[in-house]
């Protein structure tokens, strides 16, 4: 009985959290796209839906 509650546990959790990882999507930026450098420390989007990037290079649009 436990083991079939562990197991049933286990693929519950994994197809959850496969359900979850299928919502987001995720873009790549380097310098070649205009970043001033490849790290970026800090992002914020503004309510206009600009996202400024944080650079020890400078800012980014």
């Amino acid at each position: 009985m436990l083991l079939t509650y562990l197991i049933s546990s286990v693929l519950l959790c994994l197809a959850m959290s496969s359900q979850v990882a299928a919502q987001y999507r995720f873009d790549s930026w380097t310098t070649d796209d205009g970043l001033p450098q490849n790290s970026v420390f800090t992002i914020l989007q503004t309510r206009d839906g600009y996202l400024w990037m944080g650079t020890y290079e400078g800012l980014a649009r």
